[in-house]
């Protein structure tokens, strides 16, 4: 049989998630105190992407408090995508300045770009070419090169050759 204390932790976890929605900063405090695992790991990014969308700064300084691994990268992630919503300019800049290189800050720029160029292709155009040449700056002026298309009404296939 089970432990009490081992069926408290996903007890948690699950009540964290639904807790997340109104209450973001209490999932996290709870989800903080179980030991670590990835249905943990996942509450936690699921919490810290519904904070930031509440409270963008907030979300975005706890991710990067946590400690230099995996679990804060994929945090920092959730809340640079968050914050990208309401300030892509301070997404952007918490991106370039909190996050490591990896897989995690390449999803994280690009999603920045993303929603910047929803409302500032330019600025995003700007900001994007200002990353070393390689998969990532690639990556980014690609996802703002479809946004201004979508912006603009057109669509990708009518620039696709017939033949496919």
């Amino acid at each position: 049989m089970a432990e009490p204390r081992e069926l408290a932790g996903p007890a948690i976890v699950a009540a964290s998630l639904e807790a997340a929605r109104e209450h973001p900063a209490d999932a996290l405090t709870a989800l903080a105190e179980l030991p670590p695992s990835a249905e943990r790991d996942e509450a936690i990014v699921h919490a810290t992407a519904q904070w930031g969308a509440l409270d963008p700064r907030a979300a975005s300084a706890w991710a990067s408090g946590l400690p230099a691994n995996e679990l804060r990268e994929r945090a920092c992630t959730a809340a640079a995508v968050a914050m990208a919503d309401r300030d892509p300019h301070a997404a952007a800049d918490f991106v370039a300045t909190q996050m490591t290189e990896g897989l995690s800050l390449r999803t994280a720029a690009v999603a920045v770009a993303q929603r910047w160029a929803q409302q500032d292709a330019p600025a995003a155009r700007a900001w994007a070419g200002q990353f070393p040449t390689g998969p990532l700056r690639e990556d980014a002026l690609r996802e703002i090169t479809v946004q201004q298309s979508v912006a603009n009404g057109s669509t990708l296939s009518a620039a696709m050759p017939s033949s496919l």
